[in-house]
């Protein structure tokens, strides 16, 4: 529905565009003979030329849509399954205090502790920020895409006073991310609230009733998770560079490994991502804007205080974009199975403290810069993580480069627009 509605509003503009430009050309009292005749041949041909033009820009805006889609699938529907898990959590919860309050008075412990909602609320951050940091890596590209389409992008100018349309665009982009992202969490919602009317359907009415506050609660978290997803991005950023330097120090010893028949075989999703770190080691990382695509705020999701941000390209937000592309990749080729679960444990911990660790390596002398098996949620060390160590020296001399040659941030100049203000028509 959601989507249906922001087609139409996408048709409707198109057509107010058409009919601004029509409205130029109508008869005058002054047209006479030869010259409107000229003129209405004129404008027959002009007319053709628009519908041609409605028609040609309608499909490659429903393309460009097309062509991202792919790109959300797997982080959608891990919102919407993380979704579901803290519905029922909290919904559980609800249930449990509710039940507890009619038999205890003074004194009584919530059971708001119910086993599980920590971890399926944590779970839920970690998707949504995932699934908008997706939407961040991907604007570059949209505005590239855009500027093809309608010449303009989201390329902001020096010059503050050619910025209107560029901040329009960006509007535009925030408006359909943050409209997709709560339609996800809303069908996540949907999904819960459909197991739990099957459960509770021979519950009191003023029980059941309390369910309808579990989506609030959802909704909260997902709030809470906006405000602070800048840390999480700065945590991003600073891990994906060390093991950019690792990938990078150790790329041929990863690549040699993962490609043999007992590396692809036992390290799975991990081999595939370290290899996939390994081959962009070489390229340079670019500032870019942050998820407000250089506006200065993001909206919040379902209400609230926008969340201020750098209005400026940034050098932690190109890392972050670069990491989430080439993790989006492997993701796109595990999904299901261990080679899923390793990478949801690897994004947990890049959002947190990192996964490599230093140590010894079982057949060499001297410090090793590795993979951590135990911050992937497994139990042993995997020692095929070992076999891919890269000396520390090699690491630190290869990530002194690497840090080296990140660009510094570039200032964002705030657009406006003079006066006389546009009044709309």
């Amino acid at each position: 529905m959601q989507k249906a509605r922001v087609g139409d509003r996408t048709t409707a503009e198109i057509n107010h565009v058409i009919k601004l430009a029509n409205k130029h050309f109508t008869d005058s009292k002054r047209k006479r003979g030869a010259v409107k005749e000229l003129m209405d041949k004129t404008k027959l041909v002009a007319a053709q030329q628009v519908k041609d033009l409605k028609k040609s820009t309608v499909a490659k805006l429903e393309s460009l849509d097309g062509s991202i889609a792919p790109f959300f699938t797997q982080a959608r529907a891990d919102l919407v399954e993380a979704t579901k898990i803290l519905f029922e959590k909290n919904a559980d919860a609800q249930i449990k205090e509710t039940a507890a309050m009619s038999k205890l008075e003074k004194g009584m412990v919530k059971v708001s502790a119910v086993s599980g909602l920590a971890k399926a609320e944590a779970d839920f951050v970690g998707k949504f920020n995932t699934y908008v940091n997706v939407g961040a890596a991907l604007q570059k590209w949209y505005g590239m895409k855009m500027h093809h389409i309608t010449g303009v992008g989201l390329k902001w100018s020096k010059d503050p006073t050619t910025n209107g349309l560029v901040a329009e665009l960006a509007k535009t982009y925030a408006a359909i991310s943050n409209m997709n992202l709560v339609h996800t969490i809303q069908e996540g919602e949907i999904e819960g609230k459909i197991i739990l009317d099957r459960e509770t359907e021979h519950m009191l009415d003023a029980r059941k009733a309390l369910l309808s506050e579990v989506g609030e609660l959802v909704e909260a978290v997902a709030d809470k998770a906006l405000r602070t997803i800048h840390k999480a991005r700065k945590n991003i950023a600073n891990n994906y560079l060390s093991l950019k330097g690792y990938c990078g120090s150790a790329d041929d010893t990863i690549m040699n490994f993962v490609q043999s028949s007992k590396g692809n075989r036992n390290l799975l999703s991990i081999g595939d991502f370290l290899q996939t770190v390994a081959i962009a080691s070489k390229s340079k990382t670019d500032v870019a804007y942050g998820i407000g695509a250089g506006l200065g705020e993001v909206s919040p999701v379902f209400g609230g205080k926008p969340v201020k941000e750098h209005a400026s390209k940034t050098k932690t937000d190109g890392p972050v974009n670069e990491y989430t592309l080439l993790f989006t990749q492997v993701r796109m080729r595990w999904g299901m199975g261990l080679g899923k679960y390793l990478l949801d444990k690897l994004n947990e911990a890049m959002a947190a403290k990192g996964v490599l660790t230093v140590g010894k390596k079982f057949d060499s002398e001297g410090q090793f810069v590795y993979v951590a098996g135990t911050k992937l949620g497994l139990n042993t060390k995997l020692s095929d993580l070992q076999i891919i160590a890269a000396p520390l020296v090699k690491y630190q001399n290869y990530l002194s480069k690497l840090t080296s040659k990140l660009p510094a941030n570039v200032q964002q100049v705030k657009f406006y627009v003079p006066p006389p203000e546009w009044d709309g028509n």
